[in-house]
């Protein structure tokens, strides 16, 4: 599903309160929305980290504003003879890049078998008919694990330990960096 802006869903509008400038513009704000709410909580990004993360925002993208669940894996999927016909746990859906969508998707699955994040990756460029762009990807994964640390260190006990961001975003990338070379 399109629209013509991206944005983020409003309870106040019932629909898309739309976001002004382009996806690059959209996607800095967001990013760095993620990285403020990381540093509000008990373990806040490293400068290093901070560094990393910003450097995963593209200057310029080019892409048709398309609703994305943001937590789309197989445990928020229905399934019926073998195909999805249902998504449920809509809470964090945005209007973004179509692309993130397959973030959460991905490391779930390279981190469980790199040969199903393959298989994935593979049906889901015959369905589009088009290459995945994969730095593109990459860094939406990466993005995605800034969320989940935001999460996890919120939580008590934490579910992870002292390690840095970094460190403990390689646990989740370096799976889809063997995926994503397919």
């Amino acid at each position: 599903m399109t629209f013509d802006s991206f944005g983020d869903w409003s309870p106040a509008l019932d629909g898309i309160e739309p976001f002004d400038g382009g996806a690059a513009a959209w996607l800095r704000t967001r990013t760095d929305r993620w990285i403020a709410a990381c540093a509000n909580g008990p373990r806040p990004l490293a400068g290093r980290d901070l560094a990393f993360v910003r450097s995963l925002v593209p200057d310029d993208l080019d892409v048709t504003p398309t609703y994305v669940h943001h937590d789309l894996k197989t445990a928020n999927c229905v399934f019926l003879d073998g195909e999805v016909s249902g998504l449920f746990d809509l809470g964090e859906g945005v209007i973004g890049d179509p692309i993130e969508n397959l973030a959460r998707a991905v490391w779930d699955l390279a981190t469980f078998d790199v040969d199903l994040a393959v298989r994935f990756l593979r049906a889901y460029e015959g369905a589009a008919g088009a290459e995945i762009p994969r730095d593109r990807l990459r860094s939406y994964v990466l993005l995605d694990l800034v969320v989940i640390w935001e999460y996890a260190v919120r939580q008590t006990p934490p579910w992870i330990g002292d390690e840095s961001f970094e460190s403990w975003a390689t646990t989740f990338i370096s799976p889809v960096d063997v995926a994503l070379t397919y």
